[in-house]
């Protein structure tokens, strides 16, 4: 089994990650939540940068594999600094 089919997000509605995280402010916190309590949150994170994705990988809106300012102004900036250090600690 992948580390993608153990996520928190698999048979969710993937729009939650994409679109309707853009478009509905109120769906945030809750993908947040889904993926801050995720086992694979760290491997979900590592993948969307590597690959230079856009959506919600990891817990991090990410434009480009770079993190979103506009997607993720809702997040207490020491704590989304603090999981992107720990996150990304492991790349290198």
């Amino acid at each position: 089994m992948s580390w993608a089919d153990r996520g928190n997000c698999v048979n969710q509605d993937t729009n939650k990650w994409f679109d309707l995280y853009e478009e509905n402010p109120q769906i945030r916190s809750t993908v947040d939540g889904i993926c801050d309590s995720c086992p694979v949150q760290k491997n979900c994170l590592i993948y969307g940068y590597l690959t230079n994705s856009w959506g919600v990988w990891g817990g991090v809106y990410l434009e480009d594999g770079k993190p979103s300012k506009e997607y993720t102004s809702h997040r207490d900036i020491e704590t989304l600094a603090d999981m992107w250090t720990s996150m990304t600690m492991e790349m290198l």
